[in-house]
């Protein structure tokens, strides 16, 4: 009888810590997932400037028009416009991402309002040189780099928040308390 007590106890308590265990799992599966997302608005944002480079070679002139749609346009017009909407666009979905981002240290929550900050920053100036765009595509560059860096750090703490979550280490506690006090009882 004491066998099959042991053996209930033991798999409803392994069961909690199974599942414990893997949604711990998911949720930096899913906090991953969200840096991951913002690398990828860091990349849209890069082809734009890219795009804003190649445009200005193009265009000897800055203050040059061209002919889209059968209107004439102003080059630095229609730049600020597809800058000003990639990186609004961008800026809106890395600042959601960012509200589904748990930060567990205050450095990772530096490094990725710093992004943020960087690309809202880079959004209100309308400089269009050469040297300018330069200087904010290594911005970019830099900040993508910082969250590579954060990815990786979140996908080796795997261990860490298992080993230090409270609800483990209650259960665990639970669970080796009740074996003990059954294998007392057994010899008694």
């Amino acid at each position: 009888m004491l066998n099959l007590l042991i053996g209930i106890i033991g798999g409803i308590f392994s069961g909690i810590i199974v599942s414990r265990f893997f949604m711990i799992k998911t949720d930096i599966d899913n906090q991953i997932e969200i840096i991951h997302d913002m690398i990828i608005d860091l990349d849209n944002i890069g082809d734009l400037i890219d795009k804003l480079i190649k445009v200005s070679k193009k265009v000897a002139d800055s203050s040059a028009e061209f002919e889209e749609k059968n209107e004439i346009v102003d080059v630095d017009d229609w730049m600020s416009k597809a800058k000003s909407k990639v990186l609004t666009d961008s800026i809106d979905n890395m600042c959601v991402l960012k509200r589904r981002l748990e930060l567990k240290e205050a450095v990772s929550l530096r490094t990725v309002e710093e992004v943020i900050n960087s690309i809202t920053e880079y959004k209100v100036n309308n400089d269009f040189s050469f040297g300018e765009m330069d200087n904010w595509k290594d911005r970019i560059s830099d900040s993508r780099e910082q969250l590579i860096k954060y990815e990786k750090v979140v996908s080796a703490t795997f261990i860490k928040r298992v080993m230090f979550d409270k609800w483990m280490i209650i259960m665990i506690i639970i669970c080796l308390s009740i074996v003990v006090v059954l294998a007392i009882l057994r010899f008694m």
